[in-house]
């Protein structure tokens, strides 16, 4: 419902029982991002992966938020919280989108593609995975993010694929 005020207020209070408690940070960042209030809730979002770092889901959260606020300056940390995300966990198709959005947004065509190709490789969706990973080919200077690109090339090829 839209009453973000008292949803906060209740959550501060128990913040302030539980102040090292990553999940009511969360709750608190999510209230305040599903309220569409995505620059409040950085904080919060960066209070839990404080204390819990190595989970991915608070750090890809995190993530969509800094994207969210619709500030350029803010992009560069979206990525490094979103790769840092995928890191502990690489089979998060909607980290993906949310790296492809962010590398987009910085003007990196090549790096959005590839992570736009992991995405669809993910979702099984094998012609936006050809697609994206074309793209990447053809836009990434050699080196690893390029090789991976031709990996999902190589992967989607109709001999290559499980029957």
């Amino acid at each position: 419902s839209s009453r973000i005020r008292p949803s906060v207020e209740l959550i501060d209070g128990l913040l302030r029982e539980q102040p090292q408690n990553p999940w009511l940070q969360e709750l608190k960042g999510k209230v305040l991002f599903k309220g569409q209030r995505p620059r409040e809730a950085i904080a919060p979002y960066r209070s839990a992966v404080g204390l819990v770092p190595d989970e991915p889901t608070l750090r890809m959260e995190l993530g969509r938020v800094l994207i969210a606020t619709d500030d350029p300056s803010l992009l560069k940390p979206a990525v490094a919280e979103l790769q840092a995300s995928l890191r502990l966990d690489d089979e998060n198709a909607f980290a993906w989108r949310q790296l492809g959005i962010a590398q987009g947004r910085l003007g990196n065509q090549g790096e959005a593609n590839l992570a736009l190709a992991e995405e669809a490789m993910l979702k099984g969706d094998i012609r936006a995975a050809r697609a994206q990973a074309a793209r990447a080919v053809a836009t990434l200077p050699p080196g690893p993010a390029r090789l991976r690109a031709q990996d999902i090339q190589n992967a989607v090829r109709r001999e290559n694929r499980p029957r």
